[in-house]
């Protein structure tokens, strides 16, 4: 969380009021890396948890708490990644990053409020095979690669996500 603080620190003005500096591409990249450790740990903090003598109302309404909780937290993700100040050489990807999670975003509110009409029964398997957000997981994964093969090609040492495949 230092890395993020350090690097919303340089994208603010000074106190003079001086404008702005972009952040340098190592800088970037490890505000983004920080940004996705902090992300990832607030998800699977967020996973409900087994409860034997849970009934199923309750299981699911803890699945629907999930969906909407993952929602909450890339949206501050995606706060946070559109509060970082890109070089240019990066900007537009930046750009398709900070939109394919505000997507994921609507994804995941979308299929809470869609579960709700699921049968009690169902909830798990539609949470745990995550083909709901299929479609903005692989715009996600498609801008997230495309970083992390520039922080790779720049030797930058981050763990962004998995590349994902070049058509």
């Amino acid at each position: 969380m230092a890395l993020v603080g350090l690097s919303l620190a340089v994208a603010c003005d000074d106190d003079n009021g001086q404008a702005a500096r972009r952040l340098s591409v190592e800088e970037y990249f490890q505000g983004l890396a920080s940004i996705a450790a902090d992300t990832e740990q607030r998800e699977a903090a967020a996973a409900p948890t087994d409860d034997p003598g849970a009934s199923p109302q309750e299981i699911k309404q803890r699945w629907i708490d999930y969906l909407n909780d993952v929602a909450s937290i890339l949206d501050a993700a995606a706060d946070d990644v559109g509060e970082l100040l890109a070089p240019e050489d990066v900007k537009d990807q930046h750009d398709a990053l900070v939109t394919a999670i505000r997507n994921l975003v609507a994804s995941f509110e979308g299929f809470a409020t869609e579960s709700e009409d699921l049968p009690t029964e169902e909830i798990e398997d539609f949470v745990g095979l995550r083909t709901y957000a299929a479609e903005a997981y692989a715009a996600f994964e498609q801008a997230c690669g495309t970083l992390q093969r520039i922080a790779d090609a720049d030797n930058i040492s981050v763990d962004l996500c998995e590349p994902a495949d070049e058509d």
